[in-house]
């Protein structure tokens, strides 16, 4: 039974998919320093699932999943329908040693298969170490590892890259006129995560077309400079976290 964790899209049929063929699982089971979303044990065979949906980047996925393969016997990663098929146009998936799960309307469907892995002993003796853990703190209702539980990662994503808009907007503030690629190396520099290259593009791009950043090109790049319906919408911003903060 699937207890005490977020109903997202893909991690529960991903859940159910493994139970039903008898592994237990976890979610947030360390692997090789990395937090995979979704973990199944049977008789010492360690599988991990990425989960990825609609609003979740896809620029540093399969880095994150070649990561795991050093501790696990079998790697995998979930898409909802549509993040499947902005996946299958970046990547070609044939060479990959990942399996691939396309959930859709509540069940998890593996459309292909993943290679049969020759992990770490060392990393895989520690990631299944770790999974035991974290089963045993979840029957004493003891919280592991807080500071990257579920719920502090949700958190710290709500507030940094899902709103990526609000970091660039304070970038151009302050530094005003600002290439976008530069904007990535202001925001990991000054704000303390760097998001990735396609996620400033797009949130620019957004808000260029919102007006609240104004851009011009000088030679092959493309500038950008905050704009006044922008300086507005920062000091709104600004106040709404302060607000919230001093509650």
């Amino acid at each position: 039974m699937v207890t005490q964790h977020w109903e997202t899209n893909t991690k529960i049929p991903v859940l159910k998919w493994l139970q039903d063929r008898g592994y237990k699982t976890k979610i947030e089971v360390k692997v090789n320093g990395k937090f995979a979303d979704v973990a199944g044990l049977k008789k010492g065979e360690l599988l991990v699932v990425e989960c990825k949906e609609s609003e979740c980047a896809l620029e540093n996925v399969l880095d994150q999943c070649m990561r795991y393969t050093k501790g696990a016997h079998r790697v995998y990663i979930a898409f909802d329908e549509e993040t499947l098929k902005k996946f299958y146009k970046l990547y070609n998936t044939e060479a990959l040693p990942i399996g691939i799960f396309k959930v859709l309307n509540g069940r998890a469907r593996l459309i292909k298969k993943p290679a049969n892995l020759r992990p770490s002993k060392k990393v895989l003796k520690e990631s299944i170490r770790y999974f035991h853990k974290a089963m045993e703190q979840d029957k004493i209702g003891i919280s592991y590892e807080l500071s990257d539980s579920l719920w502090i990662k949700r958190l710290k994503r709500g507030i940094t890259t899902e709103n990526v808009w609000f970091y660039i907007l304070l970038a151009l503030q302050r530094h005003g006129k600002v290439h976008a690629y530069r904007l990535r190396k202001l925001i990991s520099k000054e704000f303390g995560f760097k998001p990735g290259i396609i996620t400033v593009y797009r949130a620019a791009y957004s808000l260029e077309n919102g007006g609240l950043i104004n851009s011009n090109r000088e030679g092959v790049r493309k500038y950008y400079i905050i704009g006044p319906k922008g300086t507005l919408c920062l000091m709104e911003a600004k106040k709404i976290l302060r607000d919230l903060s001093s509650k």
